[in-house]
């Protein structure tokens, strides 16, 4: 499976990195037959934008990309997703030799993850823990923001007994426990019912690696943060951020 980071609807050209030609080159024959993850803040079928719509151009070109690459994108929800089109779509079920667990259908090769589950992954066994808070809920108008986006209190005991009794290879989430925010940046402002509650995650699981999205280098007030991406580790999980280009395969 191949990582990487938001892609918010290519308002960045993000859908650069998942050109065929980019990918082979960066990949080889790894990036074929396989499942792509992005990591949180798809963008797909947002409020009121053709372009990101089931008939829009952003789903056309990566149905275009992927079929030339014999594979599949899964996207894990993230805070800027329209949480109330998605979910409102059927759940699949699939269990295939490289992808197991349930899913929301955009095309035939492009599928959201459940907010949280478990999942079999090429072989790998995965939990997948989607959604942040936004910070910037201010600026945004009417369905550009969902109370979805972090867990309610049933629905972090719900996780809790899901995972109190499993191991797992890895965790797909779209932000990162409170303790390796703490590590990335020194003085951490804001807070995240999601990220804090990962630590309690953390209590019953120790999986190979946590991989996550959502803190790409942001402008603020101070000037461009990138923060400290690097040496992520809690007892034996590595932790890695994934933003912008497409950034590694497990």
């Amino acid at each position: 499976m191949i990582l990487t980071g938001d892609l918010h609807a290519n308002c960045c050209l993000e859908l650069d990195f998942l050109r065929p030609e980019y990918l082979e080159s960066k990949f080889k024959e790894k990036c074929k037959n396989t499942i792509i993850i992005i990591l949180g803040d798809g963008g797909f079928l947002w409020a009121n934008d053709r372009y990101s719509d089931f008939s829009g151009d952003l789903i056309k070109t990566l149905d275009d990309y992927l079929k030339i690459l014999g594979s599949r994108l899964l996207v894990v929800p993230g805070n800027h997703e329209n949480y109330k089109r998605i979910y409102s779509l059927p759940k699949t079920d699939l269990t295939e030799p490289n992808l197991v667990g349930s899913v929301r259908k955009i095309s035939d090769r492009i599928f959201y993850t459940e907010r949280f589950g478990e999942y079999q992954i090429e072989g790998k066994s995965v939990l997948v823990l989607g959604g942040a808070v936004s910070l910037d809920k201010y600026l945004r108008k009417d369905d550009e923001w969902f109370i979805e986006e972090t867990f309610t209190v049933e629905e972090k005991d719900m996780i809790v007994s899901l995972i109190k009794d499993n191991e797992y290879d890895y965790v797909l989430s779209h932000t990162c426990p409170h303790s390796v925010l703490k590590q990335i940046f020194t003085d951490v402002w804001f807070r995240d019912n999601n990220s804090e509650f990962f630590d309690r995650v953390l209590n019953y699981i120790e999986p190979k690696g946590w991989f996550f999205g959502h803190l790409h280098p942001e402008k603020t007030d101070r000037g461009y943060n990138f923060g400290n991406f690097d040496n992520l580790k809690i007892n034996n999980t590595v932790f890695k951020c994934f933003y912008k280009d497409i950034q590694g395969y497990i």
